[in-house]
């Protein structure tokens, strides 16, 4: 309706206008950076306001921008501690490949056994749960960054919270080969020890 009151052509017509599918925190698509703004609406439910944020981060992950910025403080936290927990496995993981694959080469004949076995254990079932939990998670390709040479390159301009979250995409293909090829070397030892153990 027109503001004078007259109806326009399609409305006189019968058929309903157009209507653009609006997002209220959606940012326009961009290249590089994609910013999750925080809703300033106080008459959105604030379930409905978490579910609006999950939804556009998932999309924004899908969609691998180079850097993504999450404005509302609860999403950043719960990315950035998942991004944390997820690190902290990996890294368990390796280093317990490690322990296990080094342990028979310094540690003494009575120990040695039981320490790398033990090991090796750990790092089979936190490879497990690390492929089970996060290997096809989107946010596995993300990190939080810190480093403030990188900051600079966040459009400040686009921005209306002071302390965002930033997360930046990584390759994570060798960390991925490090993973496998570590616990694959573990599969291999256990089953040779195991194998001397029935003998």
């Amino acid at each position: 309706m027109a503001a004078n009151g007259e109806f326009d052509d399609s409305t006189a017509s019968g058929q309903e206008p157009e209507l653009e599918e609006i997002s209220p925190l959606m940012e326009s698509p961009d290249e590089e950076c994609h910013v999750i703004h925080e809703a300033d609406d106080p008459d959105l439910d604030e379930n409905l306001t978490q579910e609006l944020y999950d939804t556009e981060l998932e999309f924004a992950l899908n969609r691998q921008y180079l850097m993504i910025v999450i404005e509302p403080k609860v999403l950043g936290d719960q990315i950035s501690k998942w991004i944390r927990v997820g690190n902290f496995i990996h890294k368990s993981s390796v280093l317990c490949s490690l322990g296990c694959l080094a342990s028979p080469l310094f540690l003494p004949p009575n120990n040695r056994t039981i320490v790398s076995m033990t090991l090796g254990g750990t790092s089979l079932l936190l490879t497990a749960l690390y492929d089970i939990s996060w290997q096809f998670d989107p946010s596995c390709k993300y990190q939080v960054e810190y480093d403030s040479h990188n900051l600079v390159k966040v459009p400040l301009e686009r921005l209306t919270s002071p302390s965002p979250i930033v997360l930046v995409y990584k390759n994570d293909k060798y960390r991925k080969i490090l993973h496998n090829v570590g616990s694959f070397a573990v599969c291999i030892y256990m089953g040779y020890k195991a194998y001397q153990y029935w003998q």
